[in-house]
């Protein structure tokens, strides 16, 4: 969230929980002015975010177009006993 307020310039932010197959998924999606992967300066908070995700054995999904906002998408495995 702390990147769509800095960053995006978005006027709407969707934020959505579920909990499919044994898997914590989050899903934080803007109307934002997004980015080109190939022309940003990588800073720290999607690089921090992977490397947190990948001590829990979970992985983080950014998809991005200038011009038409970013989703990202974080998963993360739970222990089977929390059903």
């Amino acid at each position: 969230m702390n990147n769509v307020i800095r960053h995006a310039g978005a006027t709407e932010v969707e934020f959505q929980i579920d909990q499919p197959d044994q898997r914590l998924e989050i899903v934080v999606a803007d109307n934002g002015r997004g980015f080109d992967w190939n022309t940003i300066r990588r800073g720290d908070g999607l690089a921090n975010l992977q490397e947190r995700l990948e001590v829990l054995r979970g992985q983080c999904h950014v998809e991005s177009r200038p011009g038409q906002g970013t989703t990202v998408r974080l998963i993360v495995p739970l222990p089977a006993n929390l059903e």
